[in-house]
């Protein structure tokens, strides 16, 4: 029987183990008015594997689904545990084990699952049959927190991020050294400014220092300071082309209105708000309509080396839902390892400091960020 058009295509799997499962599903597929294709294994086979069964489904069912084609996958072997594992490397896949209807309702109505796996040791035939159909005819998220969190999954997936290296030195000579091999690397240095003050550190304290950098990148200038409206004029005369400043300090209304005139604003700058890890979004807030980007610190400003706290991605996220299409930077703890997960709150960019440091090959280093972020490299 031919599927009704509103139906998608099911494409079905087994190894040895689902295989008479497969089967009879199959028949109960095309009761339900199911447009099915078996993509094996299509005889009973002792020796057969699970993994190439499960992956030739996944990739079947995400490339439909990536041509707007709709198309759901139907996995069986004896556990259902190996297919989701399987299954699951296939990027754009959701697959999961249902062992009743409720779990089955469930993964599709807060998950959005596109694969479901049956365990052919657990589940009889009527089961099997109960499970599937409230799996298919389950409602997909249309919005809220699990659509939000299905994104997180799709960013990690697909989208890429930029990497900026950063230098965090006390004096402009050292900054200057530390920043060559960086600039050889990348098309934009970030460079810290400290005052001791808002942040327990003094890095190019002065805002003559900025007189003394000399980098042959794209300078993005973090203000760690007090009073960063002092510091526009000195670093866009530098080449600074992008101004960050703490949303904590006293002169950050002062800052903005200084970055958005005169020589900042002719220099065509960007202007930039930070918040420091304890900072919560609210005082964020009513400056994200008045600036080019946020950077949130995902250590305490100020030190480098210092533990990524998992806190930033939260806060990321609720970035992301406010302003969409405001870009955000993460700065502290980056690693091979925080990077995915960077990655899915939603950041655009990171800034890694420690990491590359500690490596010598700069540029193999952001390409293992880049490609952490994408999925492993």
């Amino acid at each position: 029987m031919r599927a009704m058009k509103s139906k998608p295509t099911v494409y079905l799997g087994s190894d040895h183990g689902g295989y008479r499962l497969k089967e009879r599903l199959r028949e109960k597929l095309a009761d339900w008015g199911y447009e099915t294709e078996d993509l094996g294994d299509t005889r009973l086979d002792a020796h057969d594997d699970y993994p190439l069964y499960a992956l030739m489904v996944a990739s079947r069912v995400a490339s439909d689904r990536a041509r707007g084609k709709a198309a759901l996958g139907i996995l069986a072997c004896r556990s259902a545990g190996g297919m989701v594992i399987a299954a699951n490397k296939v990027p754009g896949i959701r697959a999961v084990a249902a062992p009743d209807r409720k779990s089955a309702v469930h993964a599709r109505a807060h998950n959005d699952s596109n694969i479901l796996a049956l365990a052919g040791d657990y589940l009889n035939h009527r089961q099997v049959a109960a499970v599937a159909k409230a799996w298919l005819e389950g409602r997909p998220p249309k919005a809220g927190r699990h659509l939000r969190r299905i994104g997180q999954i799709g960013r990690f997936e697909t989208d890429g991020i930029e990497a900026v290296p950063a230098v965090l030195e006390r004096t402009a000579s050292a900054a200057n050294q530390v920043a060559k091999p960086l600039a050889a690397a990348s098309d934009w240095v970030h460079v810290d400014v400290a005052d001791g003050k808002l942040v327990p550190n003094t890095v190019l304290v002065e805002p003559s220092d900025a007189a003394k950098i000399q980098i042959g990148a794209a300078i993005e200038v973090h203000l760690m300071v007090e009073q960063p409206a002092r510091y526009v004029a000195p670093w866009v005369r530098a080449g600074a082309r992008r101004l960050i400043a703490h949303v904590e300090a006293p002169g950050i209304r002062e800052f903005l209105r200084t970055a958005k005139q005169g020589a900042a604003k002719r220099a065509g700058a960007e202007v930039w708000i930070a918040a420091d890890a304890a900072t919560p979004v609210a005082k964020l807030r009513p400056f994200l309509g008045r600036v080019d980007g946020v950077t949130v610190m995902a250590v305490t400003a100020g030190h480098a080396g210092q533990d990524f706290q998992p806190a930033a991605l939260t806060k990321i996220s609720k970035l992301k839902e406010l302003k969409p299409n405001l870009p955000v930077e993460v700065d502290g703890g980056i690693n091979e390892w925080t990077v995915t997960a960077v990655r899915a709150a939603g950041a655009d960019r990171l800034v890694a400091s420690s990491f590359l440091k500690r490596r010598k090959d700069i540029a193999g280093g952001i390409r293992i960020l880049k490609g952490a972020a994408e999925g492993g490299a």
